[in-house]
């Protein structure tokens, strides 16, 4: 059971009004930094995911990062996304 049911599932922070300017600044930092293109598989992953179970997410997620540290545009950004990922440039070349 959910602690604020009157609170939609869309939301990730509520802040005072005073702070929305801060709040919205911080959020748009964590986003700059990474790889659109390790955003855009990450979530892919997160919704293929779903209807796994727990050995296939885990062999599934794995491939993935593979596949992502084969990127050069994702060159060691990656780590935000997919967790603690070691992605080095240039390898699997």
């Amino acid at each position: 059971m959910r602690s604020r049911p009157w609170l939609p599932d869309c939301f990730n922070y509520i802040v005072p009004s005073t702070e929305l300017d801060a709040k919205v600044e911080w959020l748009i930092g964590r986003l700059v930094d990474k790889s659109p293109t390790a955003i855009r598989r990450g979530k892919y992953a997160m919704r293929a995911i779903a209807s796994m179970s727990f050995d296939e997410s885990i062999a599934y997620t794995e491939s993935q990062i593979a596949i992502l540290c084969n990127d050069r545009g994702c060159q060691g950004r990656a780590e935000g996304v997919f967790g603690e990922a070691q992605c080095r440039y240039g390898r699997g070349k």
